[in-house]
């Protein structure tokens, strides 16, 4: 239950905040700092017709009293009114409001809200059992699963259906006294009036964990609670950090399909901008494309040559501001293959001040490093397996490239030569000449011939072997 709290989970999960209700008072030209122990209170509205609606014996007239009875147990209070996300039609929407009750139709987190107010009325909805769990007192107007168990005060529930729901729960606890050879259950009062009340604890686990079955999207295999809980603040976390407009902007067609898979969040908005050839010149989203809007290129080039775009567009019209571009890349462990060969990758890097490989401005791994606390003990061990997995199942970054056949003498006799050789072994690692992570990290050294030079310069007793990179063994780059 903290945690679900301190997470701000719900329901519905694509909302994170929630605006100051003293805020909003303020707004409305009520200054709250003149009488700071006003208290708010919630009222939650719900869908006309909703079938939770009826399974609690309620109608809109429980709404209604509802309203009636909140005005008039806090006369003094800031009364509020949370209209359902769907933006459907409501019950408490339909009425005529006093004065002192003011409406929230827009999106805002439910436990952000719920944190706000001292008070919650609600006729069936779930939000009632999070105000319990937030320490709410929570008031019900129709009998849901949660109410008539000593929690919630039912005094405005239905009466009628409310003692029905207790008398079964009555009749359920007696037979299980009788199977455990007690057969006449008022021999023991005591026992059986905590039985036919609970505690917060025992409702959150037989809802939320014995009554309740979780999948975990990723595997698409059933799951217990905290590893559902994990994925929704996992993602919703990855989700906010590219909320709003983004345009991916002129990239090659073979990569629109998992450029798209990577970035088409639920509250990402995709505009895609076509690359700007002959057959696709007249394409108009050519002319659609908002670059006040943050864009997505591929590769530290293109945001070279974008943001050189931008500045000239800049210096005409200079009340324009140059938007953000985040810049996508290849992962560190890319795939079983090579992008020069276009094969999709299997992880990539966005980054929003620069890239990883280039050593002449920040980055946003460099930022990262810079502020990264040391690792708790969990996270030290998760790091730990992650590193033996990688080296014990020999993963790369492309991960191309056969086993050394030990019968091979062609593959090996070098091998042999270097471990019988008594010297000092030195990898010489091969790039593509003209990759810009070459050119750009730093080094008067930008060619492969160069690095063999000055290494053969540095160690004259050293044994050297040389690996070419894989799209230059492939033959497609120098």
């Amino acid at each position: 239950m903290a945690s679900i709290c301190n997470e701000q989970l719900s329901k519905y999960n694509v909302v994170i905040d929630c605006p100051s209700l003293n805020k909003l008072i303020n707004e409305d030209g009520v200054n709250t700092t003149a009488d700071p122990l006003k208290s708010h209170v919630l009222l939650i509205d719900q869908v006309v017709g909703d079938a939770s609606i009826t399974g609690a014996g309620a109608d809109k007239r429980q709404f209604k009293k509802m309203l009636t009875s909140a005005c008039r147990n806090h006369p003094h209070a800031h009364i509020w009114i949370k209209a359902h996300p769907a933006s459907k039609s409501g019950y408490l929407t339909r009425l005529k409001l006093p004065k002192q009750v003011r409406l929230l139709t827009q999106a805002l987190n439910p436990i952000e809200l719920l944190e706000q107010v001292d008070h919650v009325y609600t006729v069936s909805s779930h939000m009632g059992f999070e105000g319990l769990m937030l320490g709410k007192t929570v008031h019900c107007f129709g009998v849901n699963w949660y109410s008539g168990w000593g929690l919630t005060d039912d005094s405005g529930a239905p009466k009628n259906l409310l003692k029905a729901v207790e008398k079964r729960r009555q009749k359920l606890v007696s037979k299980q006294l009788e199977s455990r050879g007690h057969s006449n259950p008022a021999l023991f009062p005591t026992s059986f009036a905590k039985k036919t009340s609970a505690t917060l604890e025992t409702l959150f686990y037989s809802a939320y964990i014995d009554y309740s079955r979780y999948v975990d999207p990723a595997i698409k295999q059933a799951c217990d609670i905290d590893t559902a809980i994990e994925w929704l603040v996992t993602n919703r976390y990855w989700q906010a950090r590219l909320e709003g407009d983004l345009t991916i902007y002129e990239f090659s067609r073979w990569k629109l399909p998992f450029v798209k898979a990577f970035m088409n969040l639920p509250r990402t908005t995709l505009f895609i901008k076509p690359k700007p050839r002959l057959k696709n010149l007249l394409h108009p989203d050519h002319f659609r494309v908002d670059y006040q809007q943050p864009l997505l290129v591929w590769g530290l080039a293109k945001r070279q040559q974008v943001q050189n775009k931008l500045q000239r567009k800049l210096e005409k019209q200079p009340h324009l501001s140059i938007p953000s571009i985040y810049c996508m890349e290849d992962g560190f462990i890319r795939s079983n293959g090579l992008g020069a060969t276009l094969l999709a990758p299997l992880s990539v890097v966005i980054d929003k001040q620069g890239i990883y490989y280039d050593a002449t401005q920040p980055s946003d791994l460099e930022t990262q490093l810079r502020r990264c606390q040391a690792l708790n003990p969990q996270q030290s061990v998760r790091v730990q397996q992650l590193q033996d997995k990688l080296l014990n199942q020999r993963v790369s970054k492309y991960n191309v490239g056969a086993e050394v056949d030990s019968a091979n003498n062609q593959h090996t006799s070098w091998m042999h030569e270097a471990r019988v050789s008594g010297k000092r072994r030195l990898l010489i690692i091969g790039q593509v000449e003209d990759d810009l992570s070459v050119q750009y990290c730093g080094s008067t050294i930008k060619t492969n011939s160069g690095l063999i030079e000055r290494v053969c310069q540095d160690n004259p007793n050293a044994y050297l072997i040389y690996k070419p990179h894989p799209d230059v063994e492939a033959g497609l780059s120098w």
